[in-house]
């Protein structure tokens, strides 16, 4: 219970706290994506700052989508839905969507990309599931700024924006754009600059040419949203990791000795072979050793 301030602290009008306020204040916001076919749909769900909530496939009927949107509203709030062919096959869900009042993006065909685009949004180095996922449904709900890379930049907060003072000619990380779209870079710097020799080489000799970490990872961001850009709008050939686990079984090495051999662990193999992650240069080494084993 709660009151408004009385004399003395007396409390004359005890009102109710309205708890169902406090909920959706603290209700956490999700944006959300759906693959839509002719029998079924495949939905997925990520918080705004692009971490992987959960997908789950259903069927295109009524129930199929009600069953959908109750599952997607689990895990919070939605801020908005990209959905593929929402004239098509994603019809009957864009008016399930509309009637909850859930705002629909139409996934266009410039943008639709997780048969030919995500395989190579996948392939960069650092980048997952779910920051693929977040820059996937940061482009297809802005097409418009596709144009240029400076543009899919501008939009996702990694465009320089000057920050000059005196004789200091410097920039500065920009605050606009969409968050959750400038957060994937963010990590997938963090992961370069932790893991990927040539990253960690280029943050070495920035340092010594006086840069702080917070400018080389602008800079660094900035390289990654072009990189991304790139990607996103061009079919890029991904070389294919399936050749790996037939390759090891035929020569009767177990996972555990390969991985002994390279000094690494051996759900990192297994992974690698399954294609959930991508690493094109020990891919090839590895290739390459069992080749010659």
């Amino acid at each position: 219970m709660s009151c408004l301030p009385a004399l003395a602290g007396v409390c004359p009008h005890p009102m109710p706290v309205r708890r169902d306020i406090i909920i959706l204040t603290e209700s956490t916001l999700i944006v959300a994506g759906a693959d839509t076919h002719a029998d079924t749909l495949h939905v997925a769900a990520i918080s705004m700052t692009g971490a992987a909530l959960g997908d789950r496939e259903f069927p295109t009927t009524r129930t199929g989508y009600a069953t959908a949107i109750r599952f997607l509203t689990s895990w919070g709030q939605i801020e908005r839905i990209g959905v593929e062919g929402t004239a098509s096959y994603g019809a009957g869900f864009t008016r399930a969507l509309s009637t909850a009042g859930i705002e629909v993006v139409e996934v266009t065909r410039a943008v639709k990309s997780t048969r030919r685009l995500n395989p190579g949004l996948r392939a960069a180095y650092g980048v997952g599931s779910d920051t693929a996922a977040q820059l996937l449904i940061t482009a297809g709900a802005n097409p418009h700024r596709l144009h240029s890379e400076a543009a899919f930049a501008a939009l996702c907060g990694a465009a320089p924006v000057p920050a000059s003072s005196g004789k200091t000619n410097r920039h500065r990380l920009s605050r606009g754009g969409d968050r959750a779209a400038n957060n994937a870079l963010h990590r997938i710097a963090l992961v370069r600059m932790s893991h990927h020799q040539p990253t960690k080489d280029y943050v070495q000799r920035q340092l010594a040419l006086g840069h702080n970490r917070m400018e080389i990872l602008r800079k660094l961001k900035r390289a990654i949203a072009r990189e991304t850009f790139k990607l996103l709008t061009r079919q890029i050939a991904v070389p294919e990791y399936a050749d790996l686990r037939p390759a090891r079984q035929a020569k009767n090495i177990t996972v555990t000795a390969a991985a002994n051999h390279f000094g690494i662990w051996p759900t990192v193999i297994s992974r690698i072979e399954r294609g959930l992650q991508r690493d094109d240069t020990f891919a090839d080494t590895y290739r390459n050793w069992l080749r010659a084993a």
